[in-house]
């Protein structure tokens, strides 16, 4: 990217530049998005995960190449520093690892990794563990992520006036836990029905409530009952 074209980027995303007024929709929806995963978890219908350690979560407020890396690795020396002994999660980006998580030493592929983990793992000297994606179970966290995320993509696309076509997941360390074996082993057994019907009332967005979402001809088999695995 030359510099003339380098500085009307910046310009508009950081400026006044009148060409940022054509990227404000694209605002609102990332805020409306944003605003509306925030309440499902507030209302408990997406599931909460409390850590047993405290989480300290870098991210951007901006576009990439902010200083997330440089910033981690201040703050893992001072943690370490002050007598806390902290490890380092992170996404392992452009790392090509057949399986996921992946512990990342000094003497790792960054190829495998990602070159930002093994940076981190080199100038810290601290725990680093990388993954595309958080753990994925099969028989329970599965299924109702697939229903909530689609569930999302319909009332996104009704905000917008959009037709919803597909919802595309990918999973990282997808995994079935001993003690679902036996009941997914029954759900395999069964034959799948006919797909019900969405339907969501014609209100606004953040008007939506639990009763104004239906599923018309919902069929379904006999509960199968999976226990938390921990």
């Amino acid at each position: 990217m030359n510099d003339s074209l380098r500085n009307l980027v910046d310009d508009v995303w950081y400026g006044r530049h009148p060409a940022r007024l054509a990227l404000m929709p694209l605002t609102w929806i990332y805020r409306g998005v944003t605003a509306l995963r925030r309440a499902v978890y507030d209302s408990r219908l997406l599931t909460v995960y409390r850590a047993p350690v405290p989480v300290i979560v870098v991210g951007n407020i901006t576009v990439g190449g902010t200083g997330k890396t440089p910033l981690v690795i201040w703050l893992a020396r001072k943690l370490k520093e002050y007598g806390f002994k902290p490890g380092i999660v992170a996404r392992g980006y452009r790392g090509a690892a057949r399986s996921w998580p992946q512990q990342v030493r000094a003497d790792s592929d960054a190829v495998v990794v990602g070159d930002e983990a093994l940076l981190l793992a080199r100038r810290t000297g601290l725990p680093v563990a990388v993954g595309p994606q958080r753990s994925a179970d099969i028989a329970l966290g599965v299924p109702f992520n697939i229903a909530s995320y689609a569930l999302l993509m319909a009332m996104v696309a009704q905000e917008c006036k959009l037709t919803p076509r597909y919802f595309v997941h990918t999973l990282g360390d997808a995994h079935i836990y001993v003690n679902h074996v036996d009941g997914l082993k029954r759900q395999l057994e069964r034959e799948p029905k006919q797909l019900p019907t969405l339907q969501l009332a014609d209100k606004p967005l953040f008007d939506l409530k639990f009763e104004d979402i239906a599923l018309v001809n919902y069929q379904h088999d006999p509960f199968i009952k999976f226990e938390v695995a921990v």
